[in-house]
């Protein structure tokens, strides 16, 4: 009995210092900028290093809210007239329909739109950059997309999202990374299957003004929202204000797009533009001595 006693009590005297031990070089200040610890376990060793200690003292960040309503009409037509169907809409607005979506009420109000010539969906895109104890930043880009109606026979959607930043700031190799959650869900074969999470760990566009990721969505997926960060280093001495970029894009059908970001970050150009839809980037900017 008093051998159990002493094992139990060791137990006890050594489980703080495993419950600790993995977050000793995690800072909680990260959270200001989207990245959980959650996230920050699961990064490859060359990744994580690079968010290892990192302390985040001051964030700014900008939101938008987009209305997509795609009309099924030919794709040659698209490509003819190259319709953008994605609008920013005011908060209060993206707040109303999908609230009312998500409740059940007033969606008869919508059907002058989800009719069988029409898609409807909202997307939120929240963009934020954090200034390091260092003099190096950290820039992330967090996108929801909420789609109003499905059907086991959609076609999959490609998605992409990137961040850019200005010319007097270079990315660092490696630090990128886009962390997407989603539910599974088929009435038709009785499936949900909840919390889903795919890492990307290397972006499908890459240069010194900015990264991107494309991804997949298909529609038997709810509640699909896609994070992305990557850091920023001054390129030069002299440089007072960091800029950052948000961009995000969707098609109407899988295709694999080819990026390319201006040289100041600020565009990010997507061909082909056949059924692709863009939001009006967000900006968010730290000034600095």
């Amino acid at each position: 009995m008093r051998t159990k006693i002493i094992l139990i009590l060791s137990i006890i005297c050594i489980m703080p210092t495993l419950s600790f031990a993995n977050t000793n070089d995690y800072d909680h200040s990260l959270e200001k900028i989207g990245i959980d610890y959650e996230t920050y376990r699961n990064m490859p060793d060359n990744k994580q290093k690079l968010y290892s200690g990192i302390k985040i003292k001051n964030t700014e960040k900008c939101t938008k809210y987009y209305k997509i309503v795609e009309p099924s009409i030919d794709e040659q037509d698209l490509k003819r007239n190259n319709i953008n169907t994605m609008k920013e809409i005011s908060k209060e607005q993206f707040t109303f329909e999908v609230s009312n979506y998500l409740n059940k009420r007033y969606i008869s109000s919508l059907r002058n739109e989800d009719t069988d010539e029409t898609d409807t969906s909202w997307v939120t895109m929240t963009t934020k950059i954090g200034e390091c104890f260092d003099n190096e930043w950290v820039l992330s880009n967090d996108v929801t997309y909420i789609k109003c109606n499905s059907s086991l026979l959609s076609p999959i959607s490609t998605h992409i999202t990137g961040l850019g930043t200005n010319q007097n700031f270079s990315v660092i190799a490696d630090s990128e990374y886009c962390k997407r959650n989603y539910d599974i869900i088929s009435t038709e074969l009785g499936i949900y299957i909840p919390d889903q999470t795919d890492y990307y760990w290397e972006a499908d566009e890459k240069s010194t003004s900015g990264y991107a990721f494309t991804y997949n969505i298909v529609d038997t997926e709810l509640n699909n929202t896609a994070f992305m960060a990557l850091r920023i280093i001054p390129n030069v001495s002299n440089t007072t204000v960091a800029d950052g970029y948000g961009h995000y894009s969707k098609y109407t059908k899988s295709v694999t797009p080819s990026l390319s970001f201006s040289s100041g970050g600020a565009s990010l150009s997507i061909t082909p533009t056949s059924k692709l839809s863009t939001a009006p980037k967000t900006h968010v900017q730290l000034r600095y001595n």
